[in-house]
C-alpha cells in the first residue's frame, strides 16, 4: 500500500468528495470514523484534498480520530503505560496505533502478526482451537475475527447472537495482551465493540475510538461555536 496516496483508487478522494458535500450543507466540524482510513498514504491525501475548505480561522475543523483516542487514553487513564491493540491487519501494518502511541512515550503492546494469507478453512481451525484454549492467537485471527466474510462481525452472520465466534477469539486475544502487562486496550477497529465489551474484559479497561471521536467532535463543536453546550461527558448519548 506504499503507493496508495497517489492511486486513484485511494478513499480519501471519495471521502473529500463526501466533506465537500457536508461542508456545502453547513458542517463546520467533522471526522472519519475509521480507523485505517488515518493511514498516512490516505489520510495525508484527505487533508490535502481538502485543504481550500480547511484553511483559515473559520475552516472546515477535522477531528483527528486516533489522537482523540489517545487524549481519552491521557484523561481517563493517566496512570496507564502500556497500551494494547486490537484491530485489522491494515491498521496493524501501517502501525497507525503503534506510532502515535509510542510518540507520547508509552509501550504499545500487539500480538504477533504472520505475514501470509489464511484460506477461510484455516481461519475456522485456527478460531475453533482458540476458543478450545489450544491455540494462542495471532493478530491475523484479530483481523479475521472482523472481516471474515464466512464468519467476521463484518459478514453480520451471527449479529443476532452477539457474534459468538469473533467474541471468543477477541476475548482470547485481549486475555493475551493482559498476560503482556496491558493497561488499557484500544479497540482499534469500529466493528470490534460490536462483539468485545467491558464486561468480556472486566480486569482491563477498553477505549473504544468510534466514542473517543464522537466526544472530539462535540467539544471540537462547542469551543468553536456554542461553549454553553453540554459537555460531551454529559449527554446521554455518549458514555461518560
Amino acid at each position: 500500500m506504499a503507493d496508495a496516496g497517489a492511486s486513484p483508487r485511494n478513499p480519501a478522494l471519495q471521502a473529500a468528495s463526501v466533506v465537500r458535500m457536508l461542508a456545502a450543507a453547513g458542517a463546520r466540524v467533522i471526522g472519519v470514523p475509521c480507523n485505517t482510513f488515518h493511514a498516512p498514504a490516505i489520510f495525508d491525501r484527505f487533508r490535502q484534498e481538502i485543504r481550500d475548505l480547511t484553511d483559515g480561522e473559520d475552516g472546515l475543523q477535522v477531528v483527528h480520530m486516533i489522537r482523540a483516542t489517545l487524549d481519552h487514553v491521557a484523561s481517563a487513564y493517566p496512570g496507564a503505560r502500556r497500551v494494547g491493540i486490537l484491530s485489522t491487519n491494515g491498521t496493524y501494518l501501517h502501525r497507525i496505533y503503534w506510532n502515535a502511541i509510542a510518540e507520547r512515550g508509552l509501550e504499545p503492546l500487539v500480538l504477533p502478526y504472520e505475514p501470509r494469507a489464511f484460506s477461510p478453512a484455516e481461519q475456522a481451525e485456527r478460531r475453533d482451537a482458540i476458543i478450545a484454549g489450544r491455540l494462542a492467537p495471532l493478530q491475523n485471527d484479530v483481523h479475521h475475527a472482523i472481516a471474515s466474510v464466512e464468519w467476521g462481525i463484518k459478514s453480520g452472520l451471527q449479529a443476532g447472537e452477539g457474534y459468538p465466534g469473533p467474541k471468543a477469539v477477541l476475548k482470547a486475544a485481549a486475555r493475551r495482551l493482559v498476560e503482556a502487562g496491558a493497561d488499557v486496550l484500544i479497540l482499534g477497529c469500529t466493528e470490534i465493540p460490536l462483539a468485545l465489551s467491558e464486561a468480556d474484559v472486566p480486569d482491563l479497561a477498553l477505549a473504544d475510538p468510534l466514542e473517543a471521536l464522537a466526544r472530539g467532535l462535540v467539544e471540537a463543536w462547542r469551543a468553536r461555536f456554542s461553549p454553553s453546550w453540554p459537555a460531551a461527558t454529559a449527554l446521554p448519548f455518549l458514555p461518560g
